[in-house]
């Protein structure tokens, strides 16, 4: 349903915020839906195909991607794996490219991404 959804209105944060919670309150990890997020992640990837998966319903036709949102969550979920550096060069994508009104906040999760690592 929650994605089906987000197919439809891929750059409405509170459908990807409602996924965040089916899968936080069945304690499910987030890289369940990595595949799933590339898609709207990455716009050079061609993810309207005649073929449809339908676990994993590509972007309408016409969707503005890369989606501010699923960065922000594919970057979680490198975060949450532990590939603290892929997860900041998506925050650096969000903060220079794709969401510069929050630019500050994105500058924030990368010192704090980076402070554990070192």
């Amino acid at each position: 349903f929650v994605k089906e959804n987000i197919s439809l209105a891929a750059n409405n944060p509170s459908a990807w915020n409602y996924l965040r919670g089916i899968l936080d309150i069945n304690d499910l990890p987030y890289s369940r839906v990595e595949d799933f997020v590339r898609m709207y992640a990455d716009a050079s990837e061609d993810a309207t195909g005649d073929v449809v998966d339908l676990e994993n319903p590509p972007p309408s036709k016409g969707a503005e991607l890369p989606c501010p949102a699923a960065i922000e969550f594919l970057a979680d979920i490198h975060e949450k794996e532990g590939r603290v550096l892929e997860a900041t060069e998506l925050w650096r994508s969000l903060a220079d490219e794709h969401d510069t009104i929050r630019k500050k906040y994105w500058e924030f999760r990368i010192r704090e991404g980076l402070k554990s690592v070192k």
